[in-house]
């Protein structure tokens, strides 16, 4: 039997129909589209790419809101904060403080407290773990109010106060140096001025010729006389200031001359009892 003229239009276009069901080709095209392209696909294929692209958008949004701000905090949320040096944070008066979050943003550390210059208070202000360590606020001048050497003063810490303490400490009375060295409001009190050597006297002399101060210091004197005289070593001795007599000597020479030298005299013993020393004597005062 011949087919029909208009069969075989027919039988092709089934047969183009097939074929694009066999390898899965879909209504929106696909890389064996025999040139056709059914009205319509283009667009559908345009809004699935447009589909794909609104999912990329929800997920970047997604992602926006599960991070926040920048910042990475949230309103109202709260934190410790220090920015001082971390070695100092909990020593001496330092401390953490706290900070808000405030539009997405930390807002400046309230309440901390860091290391800053050491005062006389008692604490450790520079938190370095010493307290009032350099004499903060100290060395200065000032007067204590004690006589004497012990007058001036150093500002100094102590205790978390500035105190005037005293430079110098109260001590035995340097005689001479014209202070008051034992701080008891009295110039070289107790010290003893020395007779001056060459200095003659006639206290104690029973007899013959004055005596005269050959040496003389605070501790001890050496006298002597001559020409014959005669006397009351002891007596001569308290005149000037010493308590006594404790050795003497006699027929040595001049007076000053033979019996020795300054420092170094010489006392044998001679010249009878210490109250009446007679003839060519010399004698050692004491104090």
């Amino acid at each position: 039997m011949r087919a029909a003229p208009w069969t075989l239009p027919v039988l092709v276009a089934c047969a183009i129909a097939a074929l694009r069901v066999a390898i899965g080709c879909g209504t929106g095209g696909g890389p064996m589209d025999l040139g056709e392209e059914p009205v319509g696909e283009s667009g559908g294929g345009g809004g699935g790419a447009a589909g794909h692209g609104e999912g990329a958008a929800g997920a970047g949004t997604g992602t926006a809101g599960a991070g926040g701000s920048a910042s990475g905090c949230a309103d109202g949320e709260q934190q410790p904060c220090y920015s001082g040096a971390p070695a100092t944070k909990g020593v001496g008066v330092c401390a953490p403080g706290q900070q808000i979050c405030v539009g997405g943003e930390w807002d400046e550390c309230a309440g901390e407290v860091v290391p800053g210059g050491e005062s006389c208070d008692g604490k450790d202000n520079d938190c370095d773990g010493k307290i009032d360590d350099g004499n903060p606020e100290g060395g200065g001048g000032c007067a204590t109010g004690l006589p004497g050497i012990c007058s001036a003063g150093t500002m100094t810490c102590q205790s978390g106060s500035l105190k005037c303490v005293q430079k110098a400490q109260a001590g035995p009375e340097a005689c001479g140096d014209g202070q008051d060295n034992d701080c008891d409001g009295k110039l070289d009190n107790g010290c003893f001025d020395p007779p001056a050597v060459g200095y003659m006297g006639t206290a104690g002399r029973l007899e013959g010729a004055v005596w005269k101060v050959c040496r003389a210091d605070d501790k001890t004197a050496w006298l002597a006389a001559n020409d014959g005289g005669k006397y009351d070593a002891p007596e001569a001795c308290q005149s000037v200031g010493y308590k006594g007599a404790d050795k003497k000597g006699g027929h040595c020479g001049t007076v000053c001359g033979y019996c020795g030298q300054p420092g170094l005299e010489k006392y044998d013993d001679g010249g009878g009892a210490f109250e009446s020393l007679s003839w060519a004597v010399h004698w050692r005062c004491y104090r």
